[in-house]
C-alpha cells in the first residue's frame, strides 16, 4: 500500500522465525544484519537491514496480522486525530501467511518517554482520541510512539 519493505525480506524473516522458535514461540536472536525489536503474545517484530519493521506470527492460530492490515487500511481512509499520524505499511503473504511491514518510527513509546503513570499527564486527550478514532481496543503506553516531530504514532493495529 505504501511501498515499504519487500516480499523477499518478508519471506526471509518469516522462514527464519519459523526455524528459530524459542521461549514463547520466538528466539530473541536475530539473523545477521537484522535486529529483534520485540514481541507480543502472538507476533514478533524484526528490523531489516533496510530499516523496515516486519511483524511475523509465531503462533499458528494467530490472526492478528490479518486484522492489523484491515485496521490499517480503515485507519488510512480516515482523518488522523490532531497531533497524530499513521505509520506507512505494506502487506506481504509469503507461504500464505500475512507479514506486516511497517515504518520504523524514530522516537520513543509514551511509556519510555514519560514512564508509568507519567504518560497520563502528557498527551492524554490525544492518546484517547487515537483509540476512539480508529476503534482500537489495545491502545496502551507501549503501542503509541512519539516521533521526531512530536506527533503520536500508533504502532499496533492488531487488536
Amino acid at each position: 500500500m505504501h511501498a515499504i519493505g519487500s516480499e523477499a525480506d518478508a519471506r526471509f524473516i518469516l522462514e527464519w522465525v519459523k526455524r528459530s522458535r524459542g521461549e514463547y514461540g520466538v528466539s530473541a536472536e536475530a539473523p545477521e544484519g537484522w535486529e529483534y525489536i520485540g514481541r507480543g503474545s502472538f507476533r514478533s517484530v524484526w528490523r531489516s537491514p533496510e530499516g523496515v519493521a516486519y511483524k511475523v506470527n509465531h503462533h499458528d492460530r494467530d490472526s492478528q496480522s490479518l486484522s492489523e492490515i484491515q485496521n490499517l487500511r480503515q485507519a488510512w481512509r480516515k482523518k488522523a486525530p490532531k497531533g497524530c499520524r499513521l505509520p506507512r505499511f505494506a502487506e506481504y503473504r509469503p507461504a500464505g501467511e500475512v507479514v506486516v511491514a511497517m515504518e520504523v518510527i524514530k522516537g520513543k513509546t509514551l511509556l519510555a518517554k514519560y514512564g508509568y503513570p507519567g504518560y497520563l499527564n502528557h498527551h492524554r486527550d490525544e492518546y484517547r482520541s487515537i483509540g476512539s478514532a480508529y476503534g482500537l481496543s489495545d491502545m496502551h503506553e507501549g503501542n503509541v510512539m512519539i516521533d521526531e516531530d512530536g506527533l503520536l504514532v500508533p504502532v499496533d493495529f492488531g487488536c
